[in-house]
């Protein structure tokens, strides 16, 4: 069972203009372990496609975050804390690989705008999503061994995809520029005010066709201008591990067997971070000294390592959490002693995906401490041979125990624990495919005034909805057009008003406005598109779409609806 979540308080008049952005998509019916009850979430937010990347940042510096959402590979939206659509979407012209907030403004200026990275090009908008400027990324020639195995026209022709963008303040100015990761194995800075490229870095070893990119920023000498560590796959096979300074020049740098699958600053607090964390395919953990590029200490797991996180357990020990492929989290104090050990999985072919180390700090958590303490939230992804199945968001205490489970949960690991307004209080941000919720994690959080007001039952998961006046009462409706083919109006009480069964799958609404040729304006009619399935005399099946035109009470205006030989993908 499917639920629609309005959310309250506010007057549903003003809601309705951004329903979507409360449009809650849940099971009723969840597994035992599953916390999915509407009643735990403060808000919901159904988005346009599947969810590629969500960003939180304090982007208008008002004290509490906000929530940028990327959904069906190019849509870019802002979301303000209550789940409410602030601006978008912003459409760029290709898939969005990465997604930063970084402020080049001047220090009088404290919003933040964001750093868009797509297949070629760069992009920054401003805090109210206004472009102030786009490049090009122009694909470096290609290296040795890239260029015997595909030629330098097929090496372009793979594009410049940068893997991670970082805000560097380099020159120490008070404005960010940004660092940029190309899946080429090539380092870039660019301007943040003109986008300029300011420097690029290229490792002794030629990188291989596809280099796997990571970086990270941190202070090794505690001078307030931070140092870059960077990796990079090789074509010779095996992964380089460097540090940079925050002019291109190179300070250190190590060989490793393998891919590196994972790099994370470490230290004793999140200001002081002066050590390098590297994971490897090959099963390897390494810590190096910042400063001096030697070796502290290295562990050996012999399954392949997926993601390094920081984070902190009991007393403030901050420790390194590694995830594995196999269902596995160990982390390890600064030392290198193991203080968690723990499998998830009950088949050892389920991979931790991510690791997302709760913002709180020891300190605020003091009323807690009569409470389960929440210190990772780590997904479990589905196995290889099953990759349809959802993942699972397990929330963990100091002990590694599990505490709670959430099912399903986004396979890009893109859930993660919050205190989106700095009270020393948890929130989760929960992700599934293309639905996003603030949640209670109901393990001493706060409850606020985003509460569920009302919902409504679907038999199957939603697929689209439309708010306006339909009926032209002054108060806002809710069109839903659901995978089985009907399509719901439905008040601002959540009662059904009707309900028309088209088959196939509701993928499209949109109203026309229309005048009565006074100063008065008539009904809308609302336009309904549905994608059949159709099976032609020689068995071949084949997908058609049906535009159906209605009034407000639901009858059809046209006596038969527009039927069209291949599925309606936009409107």
């Amino acid at each position: 069972m499917w639920h629609l979540a309005a959310v309250n308080p506010r007057p549903w008049s003003l809601v309705a203009k951004i329903v979507l952005a409360c449009l809650l998509v849940l099971l009723s019916a969840p597994p035992a372990h599953a916390q999915a009850d509407p009643q735990n979430a403060y808000w919901s937010y159904d988005a346009s496609g599947e969810l590629v990347t969500v960003a939180v940042a304090d982007v208008n510096h008002d004290g509490v975050d906000e929530f940028v959402v990327v959904a069906d590979e190019s849509n870019v939206s802002l979301l303000n804390a209550a789940g409410v659509t602030v601006w978008g979407p912003y459409r760029t012209n290709e898939p969005v690989l990465q997604i930063t907030a970084v402020n080049t403004n001047t220090p009088t200026n404290p919003e933040l705008e964001l750093a868009i990275g797509t297949r070629n090009q760069l992009i920054l908008l401003n805090a109210d999503g206004q472009e102030k400027w786009r490049i090009e990324l122009e694909v470096p020639p290609a290296t040795s061994g890239a260029f015997d195995v595909l030629g330098d026209n097929e090496w372009r022709r793979l594009e410049a995809s940068p893997l991670a963008i970082r805000p560097l303040d380099a020159n120490n100015d008070g404005r960010d520029e940004l660092l940029v990761a190309l899946r080429s194995g090539h380092l870039r800075l660019y301007d943040g005010q003109t986008g300029n490229q300011i420097w690029e870095y290229v490792g002794p070893e030629p990188p291989a066709f596809n280099a796997l990119s990571l970086i990270e920023t941190l202070d090794v000498v505690g001078d307030t201008v931070p140092e870059i560590a960077f990796t990079y796959f090789t074509d010779r096979g095996f992964s380089e591990v460097s540090l940079l300074t925050a002019d291109g020049r190179l300070l250190w740098r190590h060989s490793l067997s393998g891919r590196v699958t994972g790099l994370q600053p470490l230290g004793s607090d999140a200001e002081a971070q002066t050590q390098v964390a590297v994971g490897t395919d090959r099963g390897m953990v390494r810590l190096y000294d910042g400063a001096s590029g030697a070796e502290l200490w290295r562990r050996t797991l012999n399954v392949p390592i997926t993601t390094l996180t920081r984070g902190m357990i009991d007393d403030g020990v901050p420790v390194l959490a590694v995830g594995t492929a196999v269902g596995r989290l160990i982390a390890y104090n600064q030392q290198g002693v193991r203080v968690i050990d723990r499998q998830y999985a009950a088949e050892p072919n389920r991979p931790i995906l991510s690791i997302d180390a709760n913002p709180i700090t020891a300190v605020a958590e003091s009323d807690l401490r009569d409470l389960p303490v929440i210190r990772f939230a780590i997904t479990l992804g589905p196995a290889p041979t099953t990759r349809t199945e959802p993942a699972d968001l397990l929330l963990i205490d100091s002990t590694g125990r599990a505490l709670t489970t959430y099912t399903p949960a986004s396979t890009l690991g893109l859930s993660r624990l919050l205190d989106i307004n700095r009270d020393g209080l948890n929130e989760l941000l929960l992700t599934a495919f293309g639905s996003l919720s603030l949640r209670d994690t109901g393990l001493g959080t706060d409850t606020r005034d985003y509460v569920v007001d009302w919902a409504y039952r679907l038999d199957v998961q939603p697929r689209t909805a439309l708010a306006a006046d339909v009926n032209q009462d002054n108060r806002d409706e809710l069109l839903v057009g659901a995978d089985d083919g009907r399509l719901h109006l439905i008040n601002d009480m959540g009662n059904q008003i009707w309900e028309q069964n088209f088959g196939g799958v509701v993928t499209h609404l949109a109203l026309v406005e229309r005048q009565d040729g006074t100063a008065g304006s008539l009904a809308p009619l609302i336009v309904a598109v549905h994608n059949n399935s159709v099976v032609n005399d020689s068995g071949v099946e084949t997908v058609q779409g049906w535009v159906e035109l209605l009034r407000a009470d639901g009858t059809a205006v046209w006596p038969e609806p527009l039927i069209l030989d291949t599925a309606v993908s936009s409107l």
